[in-house]
């Protein structure tokens, strides 16, 4: 399959150093964005070492979870699987081996994502191993933008912040987001974005209407929490 002369334009936006995926403009309305919401299994926690089994994600548009813009996918990649890392993501060798090929799994996400700007639940990982996969099967170094809801959701419900370092288990749980399996990547990336609905709904009730003035109450609870723990 020959790749799409759009697709190469693109990721020369990566070659030259440019950033992949589209950071809204601090006046841009809430109500106008597309995120898309990302979760991946990986062989394990190490950046360097590990690599992406799955990938899940999930469109939010104008505030609403798309059922029909999900993505769920399988990487055939040459991994040895660690039992303790199988009991949690439940990848067995037998999914991998009919997994996709990795470089079309990676083409076909950034197809799917369409330069939305990307939202995870402690985002840096996530965005550091998709960007890691894309340079190992596409050939391409891209830089992603992504957004962490670790920090929104403290920021916009305070009053279910009970510590630091709440997971996203214990944030399911506070905002009781129904759940079916967690650790499947397309499962945690629906919960996710459910919690992301939660906290546009929220930003929305609360006057902050657009990406600037959230991102702006974002960084204040993130002062505060650092001047409470200092």
């Amino acid at each position: 399959m020959s790749t799409p002369a759009w697709f190469n334009r693109l990721l020369a936006l990566c070659g030259a150093g440019a950033g992949y995926n589209h950071v809204p403009d601090e006046g841009e309305s809430l109500d106008a964005l597309r995120l898309v919401v990302v979760d991946v299994e990986t062989t394990g926690l190490n950046l360097r070492r590990d690599q992406i089994l799955s990938i899940g994600a999930v469109a939010v548009e104008k505030g609403r979870l798309k059922l029909s813009e999900s993505f769920n996918r399988t990487l055939k990649v040459d991994a040895r699987l660690h039992k303790e890392n199988v009991l949690i993501h439940g990848i067995t060798p037998t999914d991998i081996s009919d997994g996709e090929p990795p470089e079309q799994v990676m083409e076909d996400f950034l197809t799917f994502l369409r330069r939305a700007p990307l939202v995870a639940f402690h985002a840096a990982f996530d965005q550091k191993m998709l960007e890691k996969a894309i340079h190992a099967h596409l050939g391409q170094r891209c830089r992603l933008s992504a957004w962490d809801l670790a920090e929104w959701l403290p920021a916009l419900f305070p009053e279910h912040a009970q510590s630091r370092r709440m997971g996203l288990d214990d944030w399911i749980q506070a905002l009781n987001v129904p759940v079916e399996q967690r650790h499947n990547a397309l499962e945690d990336a629906m919960a996710t974005a459910q919690l992301l609905q939660m906290c546009l709904a929220r930003a929305r009730r609360e006057g902050l209407d657009t990406w600037g003035a959230l991102m702006a109450e974002v960084r204040r609870a993130r002062r505060r929490q650092q001047a409470t723990h200092a």
